[in-house]
């Protein structure tokens, strides 16, 4: 695919933060940001460079090149968000925890196998500089053949 593929990051919280340098370095164009609110999200897209800023996922899925949507908002969205990108025919990221009991998590499953699209569970920290160093190190066989593991990630809060 000669291409690049254009992707919508909905939310202008946190996992924005995360989501959009993870998709930009993978080589996507985020094209769009999705937020409730106007100004925060217009804000959020012109510090990010990113073109449109909208208050509605209809409203990203309208414009051009929008062919992945990563959804980054709270659990409760995420069904609603997930089922309208996947019944646009877009593929999607959702991050963790990404239905709020199996019967979500089946639909939201189901509908995307029907629709042939990529889905897939997002973890923000997925992309983090120490879990990238420790996937690599492995890889390369730095530390030998990992038997057991246990990443330990501590966040300072003040």
């Amino acid at each position: 695919m000669s291409e690049q593929l254009g992707a919508v990051v909905v939310g202008t919280g946190f996992g924005v933060l995360t989501h959009l340098r993870a998709l930009r370095a993978a080589g996507f164009e985020v094209t769009a940001l999705v937020g409730r609110d106007p100004e925060k999200t217009a804000a959020r897209a012109e510090l990010f460079g990113v073109p449109h800023a909208c208050t509605s996922l209809e409203e990203a899925l309208s414009l051009d090149r929008t062919d992945v949507v990563a959804v980054a908002t709270p659990p409760h969205s995420h069904a609603a968000l997930v089922l309208a990108a996947v019944a646009a025919g877009r593929h999607v990221l959702c991050e963790k925890p990404f239905a709020r009991n199996v019967d979500e998590a089946r639909e939201m499953l189901a509908a995307a196998e029907a629709a042939g699209v990529v889905h897939l569970l997002g973890t923000e920290w997925r992309f983090g500089t120490g879990q990238a160093l420790m996937a690599r190190a492995i890889r390369e066989g730095v530390i030998g053949e990992p038997r057991f593991g246990i990443f330990a990630l501590q966040l300072p809060s003040l």
